[in-house]
């Protein structure tokens, strides 16, 4: 399995390399405004599933994903159990990487805009990828960096597709 050139930097990049750090902080600050934005904006609803339904959607889609996240990574390192080389293990963190893009809570994020609203999908999507980007990044799979970018990402996607339903 090789590298694929998708993922190495660009020479862009390598010639500014305060650009990273730059979307990085972007990315936080993008979070933040949407994490602000959906605490204001929320409503508990008074439905038959009640107005305690997010906190039971949001539970529901932190243990899945953190669930799913561990069982990603303990498969990998059974995978690495026999590499001995710290550059083969180095190669292979690289080229597992996109593997950490699937997330298996989407639908969930979804359930909630429909459910319950649009801020309320916007929450459990912040909530729950800080606590899976926190996971991944505990366990040396994805730098702040890279973290940064899957929570606002996951947030703006939650918010667009929440947004669309209605």
């Amino acid at each position: 399995m090789t590298l694929s050139k998708s993922y190495k930097p660009t020479a862009f990049l390598r010639t500014h390399p305060y650009l990273k750090p730059l979307v990085a902080i972007l990315s936080i600050c993008i979070a933040l405004l949407l994490f602000i934005w959906s605490l204001a904006h929320y409503q508990p609803v008074h439905v038959l599933y009640g107005p305690r339904a997010i906190y039971s959607l949001m539970l529901l889609s932190i243990v899945l994903a953190l669930l799913g996240r561990f069982l990603l990574v303990r498969i990998l390192k059974f995978e690495t159990r026999d590499t001995k080389q710290v550059v083969d293990l180095l190669r292979l963190r690289e080229e597992w990487r996109s593997l950490f893009l699937f997330d298996i809570t989407a639908p969930l994020y979804l359930a909630a805009a429909v459910l319950i609203s649009v801020p309320a999908a916007v929450l459990t999507a912040l909530v729950t990828q800080a606590f899976l980007q926190a996971y991944t990044g505990f366990r040396g799979f994805v730098s702040w960096t890279e973290a940064s970018y899957r929570l606002a990402g996951t947030a703006l996607v939650a918010l667009l597709s929440g947004s669309s339903y209605y």
